[in-house]
């Protein structure tokens, strides 16, 4: 049993952190400021065009979730966001954007959830707890942020053509995600070797008394949750064939060191999604190698920390079969949640990605029961929507694959694809820019493919008459 002190972030805000003044436990904020200021300077400085600057600009910020980093409940990337939203607007003013059916679908999709709010406010259905235009506003708030990234992803589609953009925002977003984890490394090191806390060191889940390290994250658990959007990025492929890497295993056994059981089983969908892809798609090299080092990884840690590995499995597992008669008393994953919030709200209470369901403060942190719980009957058409979209980019992948292999990045997106219905299903990081990157890019992939067999179709038209 490790003995320490938690060290919680005293603020709230960038203001409030900047008032604070100096203070040498928050030397890993200060780095993390120094990777935002490297990283805008470097994207920047480059030969690219502005557009193809705001959106790698966008992804790769979007690991700064820390309280040191937000204004008025604002991530540095949601900023990014609101500015590529202004961009997106001013240009469809003067000119005409490209908006296919994908993102038509999109955009239907988003105005019923801002139709659904307007409704259930109107009709009094916040007023059950006294606190309408609260619970109001903060359901307001994330719909807009679904407009936000809306109007980002109509960037991307519109403004991303080349297999060099795609490297670009790639490259600068994964070693973005890198330098994030090292922050997080010397948290460690500083700690176990030195003894000096720094801001974010806690528990934990289910208080164990074992450290873990929020780094440039507000809780260990949080940064756990975007480390593999940029992790799976760094096989490397060669000659129609991925290969795990020894950088990828080094920054793996790093990566687990700290305690989150979102991010155990994130990397075991995605385990499971490369050995799916070597056995269906192409193969990878050093597959053997990557499993057992794995797995060995695996059973460390069930042996080394047996006890706490019961407790995961208790909040995880365990819990979603609790039952009760009040809300307070509810575990936030048990499945009778869902069952008694359908009940009290019928209709939904609005969409609201994590944000707390109940304005007695009762919430839900199980992807498929927010999501279920926020809209209701309507819920079904969003998950609907997105698993026909998911075959639709498996089923093109599978059709093309000849061409999409030969293509940097595909292999790697197609991997966090295959990953997203179980991360998705358990955990509530829907709109989290490194998620939506993968199947961005793969959608560009096969409107490419498809606009060049166009093209090719119109030539042999044109020659045969």
């Amino acid at each position: 049993m490790i003995e320490f002190e938690e060290l919680r972030p005293s603020y709230s805000s960038f203001l409030e952190f900047v008032i604070s003044g100096y203070n040498s436990e928050y030397i890993n904020i200060y780095l993390g400021f120094l990777v935002i200021l490297g990283t805008s300077v470097y994207i920047f400085q480059t030969r690219e065009n502005i557009h193809i600057k705001l959106i790698t600009w966008y992804f790769s910020l979007s690991f700064f979730t820390n309280f040191a980093y937000q204004m008025y409940h604002a991530r540095i990337f949601d900023f990014i966001g609101i500015a590529i939203s202004l961009v997106v607007i001013l240009t469809l003013l003067v000119h005409k954007l490209e908006i296919r059916p994908f993102e038509r679908t999109l955009i239907i999709l988003t105005a019923v959830l801002l139709l659904h709010l307007l409704t259930l406010y109107l009709f009094g259905y916040f007023d059950k707890y006294d606190a309408a235009d609260k619970m109001f506003l903060q359901r307001l708030v994330m719909v807009l942020r679904v407009f936000v990234l809306l109007f980002v992803i109509l960037y991307f589609i519109n403004f991303v053509k080349t297999e060099k953009h795609i490297d670009f925002i790639v490259s600068t977003f994964k070693y973005v995600g890198m330098a994030a984890l090292f922050i997080m490394i010397l948290q460690e090191v500083l700690f176990f070797a030195f003894g000096q806390s720094t801001v974010g060191l806690n528990y934990a889940s289910g208080y164990i008394p074992v450290p873990r390290f929020a780094s440039v994250a507000i809780e260990g658990g949080h940064f756990g949750r975007l480390l593999p959007t940029f992790l799976i990025y760094f096989l490397a492929q060669k000659r129609n064939t991925l290969k795990i890497g020894f950088p990828l295993l080094f920054l793996l056994g790093l990566s687990v060191t700290n305690i989150s059981a979102s991010l155990y089983g994130y990397l075991f969908f995605i385990i499971i999604s490369i050995v799916i892809t070597h056995l269906l798609i192409c193969k990878i090299h050093r597959l053997k190698t990557f499993l057992i080092i794995c797995g060995l990884i695996g059973l460390s840690i069930c042996y080394y920390f047996y006890d706490y590995v019961l407790l995961f499995n208790e909040k995880v597992i365990g819990l979603l079969f609790e039952s009760s008669d009040t809300y307070a008393e509810f575990s936030n994953r048990s499945a009778c949640f869902i069952l008694k919030s359908l009940s009290e709200f019928p209709l939904g209470i609005g969409f609201g990605v994590s944000d707390r369901f109940l304005p007695d403060g009762s919430y839900t942190d199980n992807g498929i029961y927010a999501i279920i719980s926020q809209l209701s009957l309507l819920s079904f058409i969003f998950i609907f929507v997105f698993l026909y979209y998911w075959r639709f980019l498996l089923k093109s992948f599978l059709k093309n694959k000849r061409q999409l292999l030969n293509k940097c990045y595909a292999p790697h997106s197609l991997i966090m694809v295959l990953a997203m219905p179980f991360i998705f299903f358990f955990d509530i990081v829907w709109l989290y820019p490194g998620y939506i990157l993968p199947f961005l890019i793969l959608m560009t992939y096969i409107n490419k493919l498809k606009e060049n067999q166009r093209k090719l179709q119109i030539s042999q038209i044109t020659q045969a008459k």
